[in-house]
């Protein structure tokens, strides 16, 4: 298991504006080399530089960074 380390991505931002992307690089094979988590408003969307739609979409932040750790490699 990979451990990621998350940047905050705040581009467009005002600085009250709260976070809403987050990137990590993760070189896998199937996922590509990043892979962003953006706040949707119901939930955080899972995307990555291989696929242009969602991967997956989970309730939370944490569960959506824990879904990454478990699945890609």
């Amino acid at each position: 298991m990979k451990d990621y380390r998350w940047e905050t991505i705040r581009d467009g931002l005002d600085d009250d504006e709260p976070d809403c992307m987050w990137a990590t690089r993760a070189d896998s094979e199937k996922y590509g080399r990043y892979i962003w988590i953006s706040d949707i408003g119901d939930g955080f969307e899972i995307t990555s530089s291989t696929y242009q739609n969602s991967i997956i979409t989970c309730k939370t932040l944490r569960s959506a960074k824990r879904w990454v750790t478990m699945n890609v490699r």
